[in-house]
């Protein structure tokens, strides 16, 4: 069973590329702005995960250790 609020302020995008997510934003972006609503972009975060952030964190930390 599916409850539907009136209001959503929440949103979550998974995209395998940040190509992709750009996409799926420019679109969410097009849809709220035709109900005259908007994004806050003070509360919207943007979190990466994946080998290369591994690795980044792992360099990080090595240098942090010279």
């Amino acid at each position: 069973m599916w409850i539907y609020d009136k209001m959503t302020d929440d949103i979550i995008l998974l995209a395998h590329t940040s190509y992709a997510l750009q996409k799926m934003l420019d679109i969410c972006n097009i849809e709220i702005t035709a109900l005259y609503l908007h994004f806050n972009a003070v509360k919207s975060v943007v979190m990466r995960v994946g080998i290369a952030v591994v690795l980044n964190l792992i360099s990080f930390h090595q240098f942090l250790n010279l």
